[in-house]
């Protein structure tokens, strides 16, 4: 029997601790059944004075929502409106916090990034940058979602920007999963080869067999102790999420 495995950890960037604002990226996963794992990550926006809200608020509402997922076999349209579905509530729980805390909805602005996760599946969607890699069970690394920007050059989409939903970027993939990550923008200078999106091996194929290697909660001290450590904080002020599901056999290794 397979299972899944999952490692996250978000840390405030350098330059929120210099300002003293919180860390405003926001990462969560729920089971939907032994076979199936769901992935969230969102990156509140640095000019959004509550972005931090918003990212947690709509983590928490794909993570509340995601139940009555199609089958492995569904169609592609049938996936892509179950993830539209979650985006959607995510939105909704956006706009219901904004009228709570009677703020402007701009103020709770973030990027949202959703897997879900079967052995034979990858199904991704986001509104925003960061991005969704997966792993399969040679080795191979490959992008299931990438960057997305607004209109303009360096204009991010966010979840409660007009017409996110329709602009959602999506994608499924059939195989043999080993490994999916999502990531804020805080990493994707330094994970993703920016020419054309695709997955630096040398970063993800150490990380997968270091955090297989540790116990649950090691695994989480050393995927936050490397996010908060000098190597990554040199190349980026922001704060930076990486969340990591790995498929493994009963209690032994994960697959590499």
């Amino acid at each position: 029997m397979f299972a899944w495995r999952l490692v996250g950890a978000s840390v405030r960037g350098r330059g929120h601790e210099a300002h003293g604002l919180p860390c405003q990226d926001a990462h969560g996963h729920a089971s939907a059944g032994e076979q199936t794992t769901i992935g969230v990550v969102a990156d509140g926006a640095g000019s959004a004075s509550h972005s931090d809200l918003g990212a947690k608020v709509a983590v928490q509402a794909v993570i509340t929502g995601c139940e009555g997922l199609p089958e492995s076999d569904a169609s592609v349209e049938k996936w892509q409106a179950a993830l539209m579905a979650l985006f959607q509530k995510a939105r909704v729980a956006v706009l219901e916090a904004a009228r709570q805390e009677v703020l402007p909805v701009r103020e709770l602005a973030s990027t949202l990034l959703v897997f879900v996760a079967r052995p034979e599946l990858i199904v991704a969607a986001q509104i925003g940058d960061g991005a969704v890699i997966g792993a399969d069970q040679s080795g191979g690394l490959f992008a299931v979602t990438k960057p997305q920007s607004g209109e303009f050059i360096n204009e991010v989409m966010f979840l409660t920007s007009s017409g996110a939903i329709d602009g959602l970027q999506f994608n499924l993939w059939r195989g043999a999963v080993a490994h999916v990550a999502a990531f804020t923008d805080g990493l994707q200078h330094r994970v993703l080869k920016l020419s054309d999106g695709t997955p630096h091996a040398p970063f993800f194929l150490p990380l997968f067999k270091v955090l297989s290697e540790d116990t649950p909660r090691q695994a989480e001290e050393n995927l936050a102790e490397f996010l908060g450590s000098e190597s990554v904080r040199k190349r980026t002020d922001d704060d930076v999420t990486l969340l990591v599901a790995s498929l493994a056999e009963g209690h032994g290794a994960l697959p590499m």
